[in-house]
């Protein structure tokens, strides 16, 4: 079962009226439904205004609005995204890859990791020996 939903935490102006808010443990959150193609295993905002989501066959989307509207962004890949992290508003990380194992012990060939400095724009991907049976689903910075 795939569950795709994108939540804001704070009132925005451009949320249309017939949106109403939920609140949970108070927290106000307000459910945006959004049309896009992909499965998404990543979501990472920056603020309330910029986030990116990320998942399947490379895809990732930005948006600048909370999330009403989203734009593709080119990875350079075509290796499933699970993760992304930001440090600042220009340079970012995403890691992933080939996920091909379905049982404990099994680490699949092909983890990738994508880096960007200019705000998603362009991505590159990083070296990785490829003799390396690493599987990344998962990355954090504690600082810059």
């Amino acid at each position: 079962m795939l569950f795709r939903s994108f939540t804001s935490c704070k009132k925005n102006p451009l949320i249309p009226s017939n949106l109403q808010p939920s609140t949970i443990n108070g927290l106000e959150l307000t459910f945006i439904k959004t049309n896009l193609p992909e499965n998404f295993s990543a979501i990472y905002f920056i603020n309330e205004n910029i986030g990116y989501i990320a998942g399947y066959k490379g895809a990732m989307y930005k948006t600048i609005d909370g999330g009403f509207t989203w734009t593709a962004q080119n990875t350079n890949t075509s290796l499933p995204l699970y993760d992304i992290y930001f440090l600042n508003n220009n340079e970012g990380f995403a890691v992933g890859g080939k996920d091909e194992c379905w049982g404990t012990g099994c680490v699949p060939n092909g983890a990738i990791i994508i880096h960007t400095t200019d705000g998603g724009q362009t991505w590159s991907q990083l070296s990785i020996n490829p003799s390396e049976k690493i599987e990344l689903k998962s990355i954090y910075f504690v600082n810059d």
